[in-house]
């Protein structure tokens, strides 16, 4: 979508293409081709705030993470790191989605045009879509037939195995309980359901977690700017 401005393709000929090979961080967001990347507003910004790619796309690198049809999966030639063993191959389940073109949050290599990543529907990752027609089926990679419906498929296929219940030492129940619990603790309120269901080693000294950081940092009294906080983490 930028034949030339931030884009894969050209980047195998030119190197120039990639911003994080050839431009300062702070330069990220000035010019022709500026994104909001490399924490430029620190917040996402409205479609349009930006010139339009050489195509007359508006928005396709930067401002939110753009989740994909494909599930994540190994590139021809794929080996594993010694260093970080676990980093992508128990995501490669059909459960996990790719993203890809960076939000305003990424910086460093999470900014080139190389970086891919892989998060699951419910990990709240600055994300959001990138809406394309076509008329011919996307060429998306499927661990298990579709994308979001192959993720459910993935998932029971787990369940029916019982000789698998104890094997996923990355991803639990108990563990997707807390997540959905630290970053969504109103869920559930209107109706009266807690916002972790009650199970064993329910993590509820983990409620509410954002917002007592954020009491936290209110009673150390700060200087005020803009009343914003960036929180920056990865769980």
């Amino acid at each position: 979508m930028r034949p030339k401005e931030h884009d894969l393709e050209a980047s195998r000929k030119d190197v120039s293409a990639d911003k994080v090979m050839v431009t300062p961080g702070s330069e990220f967001a000035k010019g022709a081709t500026g994104a909001n990347l490399n924490l430029a507003f620190s917040s996402q910004n409205p479609v349009g705030s930006f010139p339009p790619s050489t195509s007359g796309h508006f928005d396709v690198t930067g401002n939110a993470w753009e989740w994909t049809e494909d599930h994540f999966n190994p590139l021809k030639g794929f080996e594993v790191h010694h260093v970080y063993d676990d980093f992508s191959t128990p995501c490669f389940d059909g459960k996990h989605s790719m993203i890809v073109g960076g939000s305003f949050i990424s910086t460093g290599d999470e900014a080139s045009v190389y970086a891919r990543f892989h998060f699951r529907p419910h990990f709240l990752q600055h994300s959001g879509f990138r809406l394309v027609a076509s008329d011919a089926k996307a060429p998306a990679t499927h661990l298990y037939p579709g994308n979001f419906s192959g993720q459910a498929a993935a998932r029971d296929v787990v369940v029916a195995d019982d000789t698998n219940d104890d094997s996923n030492v990355y991803e639990s129940e108990e563990l997707l309980g807390m997540y959905l619990g630290l970053h969504f603790p109103s869920s559930g309120s209107d109706e009266g359901i807690s916002s972790i269901l009650n199970h064993k080693n329910s993590p509820l000294h983990g409620l509410s977690f954002p917002q007592r950081v954020a009491q936290l940092l209110n009673d150390l009294q700060p200087q005020r700017t803009n009343n914003r906080a960036l929180d920056i983490g990865c769980a």
